[in-house]
């Protein structure tokens, strides 16, 4: 997927999860993560909800793409554990898994 639209994919999921989730009144920070396939996106979320986190899924309906972006809930605390098998998001990946977190905090 071309850069600008991996970018757009982040944006539209950001919103969904905005919408669908309560956020905590302390600033968080956003960590892309990336997978390379619809495939590989289905199996983090699957174990991400596995993991009890909640997450936001993006379907982009132009050119039938289906799902291309997820969006999990704040996540802080020890649970982040579960995010270190995924890669941080590089230009060249093909899909976006943007995480909630407190990451950089530690």
């Amino acid at each position: 997927m071309p850069l600008a639209q991996q970018i757009v994919q982040v944006g539209h999921v950001c919103l969904e999860a905005g919408r669908v989730f309560d956020w905590y009144d302390t600033p968080s920070n956003l960590v892309l993560l990336a997978v390379a396939t619809q495939f590989d996106l289905q199996v983090a979320i699957e174990r991400l909800q596995l993991a009890e986190i909640r997450i936001t899924t993006f379907h982009e309906p132009d050119f039938n793409l289906g799902m291309t972006a997820a969006c999990t809930e704040p996540v802080v605390g020890a649970i982040r554990h579960v995010f270190r098998r995924f890669s941080l998001w590089d230009a060249r990946q093909v899909l976006v898994l943007p995480i909630v977190s407190d990451f950089l905090k530690t």
